[in-house]
């Protein structure tokens, strides 16, 4: 399993505008599609002004679910806009789906989790949903970059917080186990 090549923890606008800088000095994107949904668009507006006013190629694609039309429509936004990186803003959901284009379409991928509820933020598997019940686990890469800014999972709803807090737990009791085992 292949690691993020980068991975930055920032706590202001300033620090996480730098992480950014630096992905993209690293990889020299010509065009960039950003995923996100429209919580995280509100939630983190200043983000995507910078994004797009200092990445004059890139563009937005707004994403409600994480199931297969939606993984359609964001494979044949790459694919059709000829973007050659792409970034997850948002929970899991959106994540999944980025990844798995990203993947598909092989381009690189940042993640920029919103909410740290959830394992997909740096994991090479992506979930999406077939049908109303029924959802299926996809190999995919991990993230060429994961971006976590605190200042913007810390305004994530309690639970959100305390259920990412316990999987974090539980993944380090698990690999403990694994060790172990």
């Amino acid at each position: 399993m292949k690691i993020p090549q980068y991975i930055y923890i920032t706590e202001k606008k300033n620090e996480t505008k730098k992480a950014f800088e630096r992905v993209f000095q690293s990889e020299q994107p010509k065009r960039v599609l950003i995923v996100t949904s429209i919580s995280p668009l509100m939630k983190v507006k200043w983000l995507f002004d910078y994004l797009l006013s200092n990445r004059t190629k890139a563009e937005k694609l707004l994403v409600e679910k994480s199931d297969k039309k939606a993984l359609e429509k964001t494979v044949n936004r790459i694919e059709n806009g000829s973007f050659d990186f792409c970034i997850g803003i948002g929970g899991g959901k959106i994540l999944d789906i980025a990844k798995y284009a990203s993947f598909v379409e092989k381009i690189r991928f940042l993640s920029f989790p919103t909410l740290l509820s959830h394992d997909g933020i740096a994991s090479p598997v992506a979930v999406i949903r077939d049908g109303k019940h029924w959802s299926e686990s996809r190999r995919a890469e991990s993230p060429y970059a994961v971006i976590i800014d605190l200042k913007t999972v810390v305004g994530a709803p309690t639970a959100s917080l305390l259920s990412g807090i316990a999987d974090l737990v539980a993944n380090l009791f698990a690999s403990i186990d694994a060790d172990v085992f």
